[in-house]
């Protein structure tokens, strides 16, 4: 966010999270930041792979989104991502 750039954060597979950048959150084109990417814990997946959530130039989200997470042993959960850019995380 320090870079005034619009983050997009969204599945790299059913067990990987991806971020690219770009100018705004209504840009067509968009830049890989592998230094964000991120592998979920071993045995957690997503339950849905099409979501996306963009983080403008000071860090609020342009939708709700809710990520639905599961683990074998653990089962279901939910996390949230608010309009506001905060998350809540529900069963």
């Amino acid at each position: 966010m320090a870079s005034t750039s619009a983050y997009r954060v969204s599945p790299d597979g059913a067990s990987g999270l991806r971020a690219d950048s770009a100018t705004s959150c209504s840009a067509t084109t968009w830049s890989a930041d592998t230094a964000l990417d991120l592998d979920l814990p071993d045995g957690v997946t997503m339950s849905s792979t099409t979501w996306s959530v963009c983080f403008g130039s000071r860090g609020i989200a342009d939708a709700n989104t809710t990520i639905t997470l599961d683990h074998p042993e653990f089962g279901f959960i939910s996390v949230e991502v608010l309009l506001g850019g905060a998350t809540r995380v529900t069963r």
